[in-house]
């Protein structure tokens, strides 16, 4: 579970529902400092890389309408609530408009998608690549295909990431498929 307060900068929680027919976790929401209620789940939780690595979260979004913000995670949550250090990475999606704004970091706009507003009729499939250098992480959000780099930022290396997900509340329903999250070394990824 998420923790109960994100008391940095823009978290609180709510409430927390489990839903037993949802493709993945528990539901948390999650009100941030702009006004947006999400509900998110979380996907998996990973322990952080101790040596340098490629880590990737993917998801695919289903049923998401234009009014509607997804929300995309990769987060120490075991810190939310006591630490002041940067908790990870933290985006909303405009899938109307296409921009991307980090709601954690102080980074405000982080770019633009040329492709919104999104297709509603198809899968919007969003993946998150990280490459974990030490305790740097260079992040690259990628939504169907496109993809817009994130700014650097520095995480507790003996911590834990969640990988989480989710979107702004309204009426229509969304669901979230086939997330995973993996963790490649680079010894690894030289044979792939």
């Amino acid at each position: 579970m998420i923790p109960v307060v994100f008391t940095k900068k823009h978290f609180t929680q709510i409430r927390t529902h489990h839903n037993p027919g949802a493709d993945m976790h528990n539901t948390n929401l999650l009100y941030s400092a702009d006004g947006e209620l999400f509900s998110v789940q979380r996907v998996e939780t990973v322990e952080m890389p101790h040596e340098r690595s490629d880590l990737r979260f993917e998801v695919e979004v289903h049923d998401a309408n234009h009014e509607q913000r997804l929300f995309v995670g990769l987060m120490e949550t075991e810190k939310l609530a006591i630490s002041e250090d940067c908790p990870g990475l933290a985006v909303a999606i405009s899938l109307g408009e296409g921009t991307m704004i980090d709601l954690i970091n102080d980074t405000g706009i982080v770019g633009y998608y040329d492709s919104a507003p999104f297709d509603r009729s198809v899968p919007v499939r969003v993946s998150v690549e990280v490459d974990v250098i030490g305790r740097v992480c260079i992040p690259k959000i990628t939504v169907n295909g496109e993809s817009i780099l994130h700014p650097a930022l520095q995480l507790n290396r003996t911590g834990h990431l969640s990988a989480l997900i989710g979107c702004t509340l309204t009426e229509r329903s969304v669901s979230f498929k086939n997330g995973k999250v993996s963790v490649i070394g680079r010894r690894d990824r030289a044979s792939v």
